[in-house]
């Protein structure tokens, strides 16, 4: 549930009386449990696929020939994370 609250600028006295805000406090907590699912899958998804749209071509040949460079550390970046995050998740899980 989502309420809002709307008041003229000038207006000085109080949207809510204090005696209500316990009440909201506990409206605004959000639990694990009440997010729907299938947003939530979505969103990871979404997300997943941004840090995999970044992996470079260069980066999974570099990755399988293990061609890393001492002088060049930082030619799998993109990968790597995308590497980590999956874990992430996984041990998350």
């Amino acid at each position: 549930m989502c309420r809002y609250y709307i008041k003229h600028e000038s207006q000085t006295e109080p949207l809510l009386p204090d005696s209500m805000l316990d009440d909201i406090i506990r409206e605004s907590q959000l639990h694990f449990l009440q997010l729907n699912c299938i947003e939530l899958a979505t969103q990871l998804t979404l997300s997943d696929l941004q840090c995999f749209r970044n992996i470079q071509q260069s980066e999974y040949i570099i990755d399988l020939f293990k061609l890393h460079s001492t002088d060049m550390p930082s030619q799998t970046v993109h990968l790597d994370a995308f590497t980590e995050a999956s874990l992430s998740n996984i041990s998350h899980s």
